[in-house]
């Protein structure tokens, strides 16, 4: 059912808003944003409702004709209001690049005819907009009066925005998204300023507004700020302006490097603290000759880390730097770790590929990376989060308490989460409070963790074997910092003798990052066992592989149909079946496509329908990896097919185009007809299914060089019988 919202929706939620801020926030307001708000309640509806229609829309110059919203009575009378208190005025010279951004191509072009320049047809706006940039006289913003308004209170809007969201927002959408039903608002607990101050939110509110200065810019490559800038830069006042500063210098700095200029960037980075930023300093400094610094500085480090990340790359640079190792740690720990070898239908779901065979050796194993511990978090400290007076959430769009970054969450509710933690004295105590606010909370929107069916059966299986000791430090050490410490964890939880380990699965190319090896840390500090496990492809010689081709009425599953299968099931390195026919796709095949398979609709008027033949169909694929080349491409329509017959079709599946890639790396092109040719495959009848599945099966065999190969295929035939 649509939701028809009210002519004045986008009013209200404004109102809504300036309400909050009238009501709670008088102390963080400057007298001109006061001033504001009582002229804003003062004025008629009309002219309210132009006013926020205006700053809901995208950028601050609009024609007066797109703003004749039919809820808007005597528009004129409300535009003239608008002006008169200086919201809204007509063009004039400081609007000249304004302008050329809001102007299309075609009147960028006219503006040059008319100013008796002749611009080539093939110049984009880009370089209409430089020309117009040089010639300033050209753009006269004058003649605009008429057409044009422009709105004149974005940053007094911009600061109030910030005021009630906590973050630069440009518009209400939250508000509308809301009215819809598409995100739901928490209910409302009523609004609460999130600053104490004026100073104080002025200060974040800078940090806010650069982060996003410097994001754009880098972004745009358009032109960054001097570096006489940065002494205009407070101090950040709390963790998550600490946050925003450090990523914005960050940012900054990467793009002087890029430019050429390391001196500016290390500048930049000294203002910093920042894990990512320190690390990029001390590799700046020692790739640019400053070794001695960079030597004392990752020193300086391992002594006093700002965080685990932090200490292990001071370590691991100090090793290696010196001699000590010539290799990383995450290097090391990849060497070192066991391999195991799996079925390349696992090929790129090495993950799954690895809890399958955990599972298979009669062990318990899940999925758990980072989802595991946000839900153990989030779960057991519900209260303190979402529902405690102190939890730091300030409007009902909020789910995500803002006190999670740095340490002002474990600041906030010391005394509540000790009680919590300190009498515990085992697991299942955990485990009883968890599956009960599981039971209560299941489906709140939060932005902590999501709601997964398979939820209570892992932390279940995680707190029925886990020690309570390990399990008090990483909520602990997760309440100390949630922001730094609620990612990097390892791909898998696996109860092995009733003992709990975390694996983190690396398949070949893979590297382990900075975060995961910071995570493998803290779970080992934390007293779990914690490991790497490297895959490697292998291919079973019991397994049945069935290399599919398919011929369609066009490139669309779903919206087209197959007119033809073939199919060769491979076992142990020979071909054991092939299964082929021509199908009725119940729609006329077009006529380039006719002429690329030679496929006709005489050909198809008599065959059967797909479900005259998917019993005979699945049966041959039964228990078997599907294969192609381009295997999305006819997966897809093979599933679609199933699909029109209200059955599922879900197959492992592995693709020759991957696999002739990783096998025969640096060939000039990896198509089917290609491949064939440089191989020596007979592809006499390309573009006919069974043909087609034929090759890629010799290609197929071909990706494993320990599997003895057949004798080549027999020659492709154009039509064959299913088998």
């Amino acid at each position: 059912m649509s939701v028809v919202l009210p002519e004045f929706y986008y009013l209200d939620h404004f109102t809504d808003l300036a309400r909050a801020l009238d009501g709670h926030c008088q102390s963080l307001l400057a007298p001109e944003h006061a001033e504001f708000l009582r002229e804003f309640w003062a004025l008629p509806k009309p002219a309210q409702g132009l006013f926020v229609r205006m700053i809901n829309r995208k950028g601050l110059i609009f024609r007066i004709e797109d703003l004749r919203y039919k809820e808007i009575e005597n528009f004129e009378g409300a535009l003239d209001r608008l002006r008169q208190l200086g919201w809204a005025r007509e063009p004039d010279a400081r609007d000249r690049a304004a302008l050329l951004d809001f102007m299309n191509t075609s009147q960028l072009r006219q503006l040059l005819i008319e100013g008796g320049r002749e611009p080539a047809k093939s110049l984009k706006k880009a370089d209409l907009k430089a020309w117009l940039e040089r010639d300033a006289e050209l753009v006269d913003p004058g003649r605009f009066r008429d057409d044009l308004v422009v709105q004149e209170k974005a940053d007094l809007i911009e600061y109030l925005y910030f005021l009630y969201f906590g973050q630069m927002q440009s518009d209400l959408v939250l508000y509308t998204l809301s009215d819809l039903g598409i995100r739901k608002a928490k209910e409302d607990r009523g609004f609460k300023p999130r600053f104490e101050s004026f100073v104080q939110a002025q200060a974040e509110f800078f940090q806010a507004r650069e982060h996003q200065r410097i994001k754009r810019a880098v972004r745009d490559g358009s032109e960054l700020p001097p570096l006489a800038h940065l002494s205009t830069w407070p101090p950040p006042s709390s963790a998550s302006a600490r946050a925003l500063h450090d990523d914005a210098l960050l940012l900054w700095a990467g793009a002087l490097e890029k430019a050429g200029d390391w001196q500016g960037a290390l500048q930049i980075l000294e203002r910093s603290v920042g894990t990512s930023n320190t690390e990029r300093r001390v590799r700046l400094l020692f790739k640019n000759g400053e070794k001695e610094r960079a030597l004392k500085m990752s020193q300086e480090l391992l002594i006093r880390p700002g965080s685990e990340s932090e200490r292990l790359f001071a370590r691991d640079f100090l090793d290696r730097k010196n001699g000590k190792k010539k290799t990383s740690l995450a290097t090391d720990l990849l060497k070192e770790a066991p391999v195991l070898a799996l079925e390349d239908a696992y090929f790129r779901k090495p993950e799954r590929g690895v809890r399958d065979w955990y599972r298979a050796q009669g062990h318990t194993a899940h999925y758990a990376e980072n989802f595991l511990w946000a839900a153990l978090f989030g779960l057991f400290f519900w209260h303190e989060l979402f529902e405690s007076e102190k939890t730091q959430i300030f409007n009902r769009f909020e789910r995500r308490p803002s006190d999670l970054i740095g340490g002002e969450f474990l600041a906030n509710h010391r005394a509540e989460i000790e009680a919590k933690l300190s009498p515990l004295t085992s697991s299942a105590q955990v485990l009883k409070l968890v599956l009960h606010t599981l039971a209560q909370k299941y489906g709140t929107k939060n932005e902590i963790f999501m709601w997964h069916p398979s939820i209570a059966a892992l932390l279940t299986d995680f707190l029925k074997h886990a020690e309570i000791s390990s399990v008090v430090k990483m909520l602990r050490t997760l309440a100390q910092g949630f922001d730094e410490r609620s990612s990097g964890y390892p791909d898998l939880l696996v109860v092995q003798n009733g003992e709990v380990r975390f694996v983190e699965v690396k398949a070949e190319g893979d590297k382990l990052h900075a975060k995961q090896l910071a995570a493998l840390e803290v779970l080992k500090e934390a007293g779990f066992k914690a490991e790497v496990c490297r895959v490697e492809w292998r291919r079973s010689t019991e397994q049945s592989y069935v290399v599919v081709d398919v011929e369609t009425t066009g490139g669309r599953a779903g919206l087209h149909r197959v007119t033809e299968i073939g199919a060769v099931k491979i076992r142990g390195g020979r071909v054991v079946g092939e299964f082929q026919t021509l199908l009725n796709p119940e729609r006329p095949i077009p006529r380039s496509i006719q002429h690329l398979t030679g496929i006709t609709n005489d050909m198809v008027k008599d065959a059967p329908l797909f479900q005259d033949i998917v019993d005979e169909f699945e049966a041959f694929m039964q228990g078997a990896i599907f294969v192609a080349h381009n295997a999305a491409f006819d997966y897809g329509f093979i599933k679609a097919e199933f699909e029109r017959t209200g059955r599922n079709f879900v197959k492992p599946k592995a693709c020759t185009v991957t696999g002739m890639r990783r096998a025969y790396p640096g060939l000039e092109s990896y198509s089917l007809k290609n491949l064939c040719r440089h191989f020596s495959i007979s592809l006499d009848s390309h573009h006919r299914a069974l043909c087609d599945a034929r090759a890629a099966a010799e290609l197929f065999l071909l990706m494993d060089p320990s599997v003895k190969k057949n004798p080549p295929l027999e020659n492709c035939r154009s039509s064959a019988s299913a088998v």
